[in-house]
């Protein structure tokens, strides 16, 4: 209901701030970005782990060039949601309603994590989702690859049956590397950084992300700024999770 109910807001004059998925498709996700700016209004998605100083943190380490060329970063974001036994009439395995399984709910935010700490867009995108234990609509595994912009290389992997996920996202490049510890999530994390000069270790305070989120939007509105991630943003998140869709359906890469 994401599109119908953005596209209602926007021709009401109303701000938007929307939870991620952005939406079911390529077309509603075009359709919510183009209404809203019809209606001259905001139009956020709520990818709250951009909010997170640890993550933010790892952004600036590679921004700043301490681990030189980013060769490898993947992120692993799971639980174990189809071991509770859910309904099986629940929305989330509802392809038609919610999109998708674990990509579409878990992967989707580390897709654009991704995205956003390299500050570069997926050009290619290869994956594979499928049901390794249960026999719902949707997939309760997926494992996505990714070439970014400046050929860094990315792996996510999202799953709906996993009882005890470590929740990373590290990061390896050619002069260091980054080891995220529960950095994936709302908690904040820990950071181990390792280089020629040693290894040093960054912890950082608890803080709501989904309240920075809004606080974020609330200046945009105040202030009329974009927000960092705006539907315009998204869409790039948004190609590489239909992409992979499409090259788990075919067997193929696809190029974005």
């Amino acid at each position: 209901m994401h599109a119908s109910q953005t596209i209602k807001a926007a021709e009401a004059g109303k701000h938007v701030l929307c939870e991620k998925p952005m939406a079911l498709n390529m077309d509603e996700c075009l359709r919510m970005v183009e209404s809203c700016k019809r209606n001259n209004v905001k139009l956020m998605i709520g990818h709250h782990m951009r909010f997170k100083p640890d993550n933010n943190k790892i952004r600036e380490i590679i921004s700043d060039g301490l681990i030189g060329d980013v060769v490898l970063i993947r992120a692993e974001h799971s639980g174990g949601y189809m071991l509770s036994k859910p309904d099986p009439t629940a929305w989330r395995l509802n392809p038609s309603l919610g999109g998708g399984g674990p990509l579409m709910d878990l992967g989707v935010h580390c897709i654009d994590l991704l995205r956003f700490i390299l500050q570069k867009d997926v050009v290619e995108v290869a994956a594979l989702t499928y049901n390794v234990i249960f026999s719902y609509p949707v997939e309760d595994t997926s494992v996505v690859l990714m070439k970014f912009e400046n050929n860094s290389c990315g792996i996510v992997s999202s799953c709906f049956n996993i009882r005890y996920p470590k929740k990373i996202l590290d990061v390896y490049g050619t002069e260091g590397s980054i080891l995220g510890i529960g950095t994936i999530g709302p908690r904040s994390g820990i950071l181990k950084v390792i280089t020629k000069k040693g290894e040093e270790t960054y912890e950082f305070k608890e803080m709501d992300p989904y309240l920075a989120e809004l606080e974020h939007f609330t200046e945009c509105i105040e202030k009329d700024k974009d927000p960092i991630i705006s539907g315009e943003e998204c869409l790039g998140t948004m190609k590489a999770v239909f992409g992979a869709y499409e090259s788990s359906r075919t067997g193929k890469t696809i190029k974005l």
